[in-house]
């Protein structure tokens, strides 16, 4: 055997050696875990945007302030596991609670809705969600504000045009808090049952 064969076959036999260790330890690690927690990055909360989406701004027939199809477009808006979602933060066994501003600022776009329509048909006074409302979209309007240049129908701006506007695909946020919830309902089933 030449000194060069002897080099391969020593090279090769610590990449196996090297593989078969890592593999061990991978399976050690793996073995170990706890059965009631899931990989942390299944509890988390990260949108990947991808390309911009078109949206014509325009008046729509849907979004209504009243009646039972109106009721169930508004609540629509919000995904199915609500407006909050669960991250697990490094070295904290219990996921913590948060809300997605979009989901926040839809959901208190539907509490004026039906507060509007209830202090109109019952001469009802606002509610506390009301005022936490107007004031958190003011707030987030604020810290985020759209500069774009909006036509006008008339010189006094009462009323705006049709127009196309680029946007993020919003779709994908719901998409990440429908996955989101369902990792956090297999946490939970696991937690219970391990």
């Amino acid at each position: 055997m030449s000194v060069g064969q002897n080099s391969r076959k020593r090279a090769t036999g610590l990449v196996l050696m090297s593989l078969a260790f890592l593999s061990l330890a991978a399976f050690t690690l793996w073995s170990t875990r706890s059965v009631s927690q899931p990989m942390k990055s299944l509890l988390s909360f990260s949108v990947p945007f991808g390309d911009p989406v078109a949206m014509t701004i325009t008046n729509s027939a849907r979004y209504k302030m009243e009646g039972e199809e109106s009721v169930r477009e508004w609540a629509g808006l919000v995904p199915r596991g609500g407006h909050t979602v669960q991250v697990a933060l490094p070295g904290d066994p219990v996921p913590t609670t948060y809300t997605v501003t979009l989901f926040h600022q839809m959901k208190c776009l539907d509490l004026l809705r039906e507060d509007m329509m209830r202090i109109v048909t019952a001469r009802a006074e606002p509610s506390a969600f009301t005022s936490h409302c107007m004031n958190y979209l003011r707030q987030t309007i604020l810290c985020r504000p759209n500069l774009r240049l909006e036509s006008v129908k008339n010189v006094r701006g009462s009323a705006i045009r049709t127009y196309d506007a680029v946007c993020n695909d919003w779709t994908r946020v719901y998409q990440e808090a429908d996955r989101n919830h369902a990792a956090f309902e297999a946490w939970q089933n696991s937690s219970l049952s391990g």
